[in-house]
């Protein structure tokens, strides 16, 4: 004789869901987006209708074009470092600045460039006397090696070297006895012949600044 088991099972029957109280739905963003139903070209556009297409900006523009090389070479002023025994003239107007004492100083003079995020820059000091090779091996220690033009006119001798990324530098010294005044002038290449000309006019003189 067979008996019926009234004990029910797990898992032999599913639950009845109350209609009345139904399951709370998950909220949904309404501004969400699939991302894999936005397809972008090459460019960057967006070309899926829901999406908004993103504009990217180009570089900066400047805010002032460069300062021609005449307006800059129009004003020259003369230096005069008494301490050195020597002068130069130099496009202005100029900042400067200096630093050690007596005949181991170094000055620097700036000339800024409307336009340009960089300087013309001359920086002055004495040494002993300096050789035309002494002077062009100590030009290539640091940037660039290689030089664009090389030149000698009586006591005065100077090397041009080949532009190091914005910037150029031009070498000169110029010798009495034993001791030598050396120059070494940067700018911008578009400016490289201004900065040759102050490097040239570097003398020894004994008047005051």
């Amino acid at each position: 004789m067979t008996v019926c088991c009234a004990v029910a099972m797990p898992g032999c029957r599913s639950p009845q869901r109350n209609i009345a109280h139904p399951l709370p739905e998950p909220v949904r963003d309404p501004a969400w987006v699939d991302p894999t139903s936005v397809l972008v070209d090459v460019a960057g556009t967006a070309l899926a209708d829901e999406a908004t297409p993103v504009v990217l900006s180009g570089p900066p523009t400047a805010t002032e074009l460069p300062e021609p090389a005449s307006r800059v070479a129009a004003e020259v002023v003369t230096k005069h470092l008494e301490a050195l025994g020597l002068s130069i003239d130099l496009p202005g107007p100029v900042s400067e600045t200096a630093a050690g004492a007596g005949l181991s100083e170094t000055w620097l003079f700036e000339r800024s460039i409307g336009g340009s995020a960089y300087a013309l820059s001359v920086q002055v000091s004495r040494r002993e006397r300096t050789s035309a090779v002494q002077l062009a091996h100590a030009a290539t220690e640091i940037g660039a090696e290689t030089f664009v033009e090389q030149g000698e006119q009586g006591d005065l001798i100077w090397v041009v070297k080949l532009a190091d990324g914005p910037i150029q530098q031009v070498w000169a010294a110029r010798s009495r006895g034993q001791a030598s005044l050396v120059a070494i002038c940067s700018a911008p290449p578009a400016y490289l012949t201004i900065a040759l000309s102050a490097c040239k006019t570097v003398r020894f003189d004994s008047g005051r600044n």
